[in-house]
């Protein structure tokens, strides 16, 4: 069904259910935990792309900009991990090429769920969604070489090396602004249909 909503143009996502959460899309009463969340700088200091403090400006920016109509030339799908009705992290889909069936992976989990595995079985749904629903071919994923968590979710879930990118992100991390290296990899959907066998 997706599929073919994708191909006719606008399309809304899913709910989709999983054990002990659901991914949904964005709405503007999530900006409150959307914020608390994210204002945390341990949950954002292996993020490459969240301003801290981080502001109910930025939540109710983001929710905005996240809830835009899904079309064909649309670069980005964002579900909210919701737990218990709050906002316990995000998965994402981000620079999608509808055309070349490709999309890269974004997650984070807010801190009072870390330890639980949330962010593998929500990014499992995610690619499951990606690969089912949305006909990608190609999942593609990196992670800040030092982030260990990251590293060993996408080892579980079947993603290839692929390479580093040299000093590839400027980030600033206990007041000092540094340099990390990222690690790229790649799920292709042959890969996952036969790791689902």
């Amino acid at each position: 069904m997706a599929q073919s909503s994708v191909q006719l143009g606008v399309f809304t996502l899913p709910e989709i259910r999983g054990d002990g959460f659901m991914l949904r899309p964005f709405r503007p009463a999530d900006a409150e935990s959307l914020q608390m969340a994210l204002d945390d700088p341990e949950v954002t200091q292996r993020l490459t792309n969240i301003p801290q403090p981080y502001t109910m400006d930025h939540a109710y920016g983001w929710i905005a900009h996240a809830a835009a109509p899904i079309t064909q030339k649309s670069d980005r799908i964002c579900f909210v991990i919701d737990v218990d009705g709050k906002v316990a992290g995000s998965v994402s889909f981000i620079n999608v090429h509808f055309g070349q069936r490709n999309a890269q992976l974004s997650t984070w989990v807010a801190k009072n769920h870390w330890g639980q595995g949330l962010a593998t079985k929500t990014v499992r749904a995610l690619i499951e969604y990606g690969f089912t629903s949305l006909n990608l071919h190609r999942i593609f994923a990196f992670y800040v070489e030092d982030n260990e968590k990251s590293k060993k979710m996408l080892q579980r879930l079947g993603f290839v090396n692929e390479g580093v990118h040299r000093q590839e992100w400027e980030k600033e991390v206990d007041g000092v602004l540094k340099r990390f290296d990222s690690v790229h990899c790649s799920l292709l959907q042959h890969e996952w249909k036969e790791m689902m066998k």
